[in-house]
C-alpha cells in the first residue's frame, strides 16, 4: 500500500458507519442511549463510580494473546490499588479503572484465518472491543485516535484520564494510579488539565526519507520537522484534552503517522505534551533492567510479548514488598 493509497484509504474511512463492535465501558456515566450508528455488542453492565482512568489500547483482530495478557495484569479492570512512589506517602489509596481495546477490520483478502467470528464472541464475553468499520493497517492508526476521540466525548464525561497505548507495552498501573491522584493535587496541573498531556515526548524530529521504511514520508508530502509529540507506544492525557482534541481533529489534515498527528493537533491548541522519564519506548539503558527493582522505576515500559507482560506483572507484585520505596525514573 503506498503512501498515497492509505492516506486515501483514512479520508474515506472518515466517512464510513460507526464501530461495528461496540461496548459501555464509560456509557454508566451518561445519560440517553448511544448515537444510532453504534451497535452494541455487549451488555454493559453498569458499576458505580466515575473512573481515575480509562485504558484505550491499539491492537489488531488477531492480537488475542496480547489483549489477554492485558486484561490479566495491568489492564484490569475496576478498584484497582494505588502504590505509594517518591515518598509520597500513599500506598492503600486506589481508583476506578476501565479498559477499551481499538480496532478496525481484518483484511481477508490476506491469507490466514478470518477472526471476526471469534472476535464477536470475544466482545460478548468480555465487553471491551471498540471497533470500527476500515482496514486494520499502519496508514490507519491515526483513524483509531480520532475515532475514538470522538466515542470518549460521547461516552465518558467523567473520566479523568486516558492512557492510550499499544498492545505490546507493560504498565505499573498501581504507580500510575498515584502519580495520576498527585498531579490533580498541584495547583498548577488543576489550572491546565484542559492542556494536560505527558509521555515520551520527542522533539523536533525529522521526517524519515527512507522509502523502505513503514515511517517513510516524502518532501512532496511533508517538509520541516515534525512537532513535539508524545511516542505512541504509551501516553497519558486528561478528559478535557480529549474532548478538545476530538474537536480540533476536524480541522487538521490527518497524517499517517498516528502520534506526530496528535502532536499536530496539540500545536493547533497552543498545548505541548510534557516529558516523564518514567515512560520507556527503548527498553532500560545498559544493564539497569536487572536490578529486581528496575521495574517499579517506571510506568510504561513498550516492546514486550504477552508472555513476558506476565511475568514482569508477576515479578512486580512479588517484588513489591522489597521495593516499595523505590522512587520513579527522573532521568
Amino acid at each position: 500500500l503506498s503512501l498515497a493509497q492509505g492516506v486515501d484509504l483514512c479520508l474515506h474511512a472518515l466517512h464510513l458507519p460507526g464501530p461495528a463492535l461496540c461496548l459501555r465501558t464509560c456509557r454508566e456515566e451518561t445519560t440517553g442511549s448511544p448515537p444510532a450508528r453504534w451497535r452494541m455488542w455487549s451488555s454493559g453492565k453498569r458499576r458505580a463510580g466515575a473512573p481515575l482512568l480509562l485504558f484505550a489500547i491499539k491492537t489488531t483482530p488477531d492480537n488475542f494473546n496480547n489483549r489477554q495478557a492485558i486484561r490479566q495484569t495491568w489492564g484490569q479492570v475496576g478498584w484497582v490499588a494505588g502504590q505509594k512512589i517518591n515518598g509520597s506517602g500513599r500506598d492503600n489509596g486506589g481508583a476506578y479503572v476501565r479498559r477499551v481495546f481499538l480496532l478496525g477490520k481484518q483484511n481477508t483478502k490476506e491469507p490466514g484465518v478470518d477472526v471476526s467470528e471469534l472476535l464477536k464472541l470475544e466482545s460478548n464475553f468480555y465487553g471491551d472491543i471498540l471497533q470500527w468499520d476500515f482496514e486494520d493497517t499502519f496508514f490507519n492508526l491515526t483513524l483509531k485516535d480520532v475515532l475514538f476521540w470522538s466515542w470518549f466525548s460521547h461516552s465518558c464525561k467523567q473520566t479523568h484520564f486516558v492512557f492510550k497505548g499499544d498492545d505490546d507495552i507493560f504498565v505499573n498501573t498501581p504507580k500510575l494510579i498515584t502519580y495520576l491522584q498527585i498531579q490533580m493535587e498541584k495547583p498548577h496541573v488543576k489550572k491546565n488539565m484542559h492542556n494536560f498531556m505527558f509521555g515520551d515526548v520527542i522533539g523536533a524530529a525529522s521526517p524519515n526519507r527512507v522509502n523502505i521504511s513503514k515511517y517513510f514520508i516524502p518532501h512532496s508530502f511533508y517538509k520541516g520537522l515534525y512537532p513535539a509529540y508524545a511516542g505512541g507506544g504509551g501516553l497519558v492525557y486528561s478528559g478535557q484534552l480529549t474532548r478538545r482534541l476530538h474537536l480540533i481533529s476536524k480541522r487538521v489534515h490527518l497524517f499517517p503517522i498516528d502520534d506526530v498527528y496528535v502532536g499536530m493537533c496539540m500545536v493547533r491548541l497552543n498545548a505541548f505534551p510534557m516529558h516523564n522519564h518514567a515512560f520507556l519506548m527503548f527498553d532500560f539503558p545498559k544493564n539497569e533492567g536487572k536490578d529486581p527493582c528496575s521495574y517499579h522505576t517506571i510506568l510504561v515500559m513498550h516492546k514486550r510479548s504477552p508472555n513476558q507482560v506476565v511475568k514482569l506483572w508477576a515479578d512486580l507484585k512479588h517484588t513489591q514488598p522489597q521495593c516499595r520505596d523505590v522512587a520513579l525514573r527522573v532521568e
